[in-house]
């Protein structure tokens, strides 16, 4: 099997052990509203950065500050980078989890 690169982490694993999820045409437009240059048909995560994810008590602080990251290398100046992923975390965890 072919290595795949994890979405988050970058690094690379055997395509038996990450978990591929694939995108819509709406969600990639919808990531390309948010500043996403080249969205992909789909994304492969690691089983680490998985685990991380969906775990409630790590998952927002993660997306929190990857939305952060990429805001700012972007050139969102950082208050307005805060802000924003301050705002999808609240937005997501109103929503609450999936049962």
């Amino acid at each position: 099997m072919p290595n795949l690169n994890c979405a988050i982490c970058k690094r690379p694993k055997d395509a038996a052990s990450m978990k591929v999820y694939s995108t819509t045409v709406e969600e990639r437009r919808a990531m390309e509203k948010m500043g996403e240059k080249s969205p992909k048909a789909s994304y492969a995560y690691c089983k680490s950065c998985l685990s991380i994810l969906s775990n409630p008590a790590t998952g927002l602080s993660l997306m929190k500050g990857l939305i952060q990251v990429q805001a700012r290398a972007q050139g969102v100046k950082e208050d307005v980078a805060e802000k924003a992923a301050e705002k999808f975390v609240k937005q997501v965890a109103s929503k609450g989890t999936r049962q």
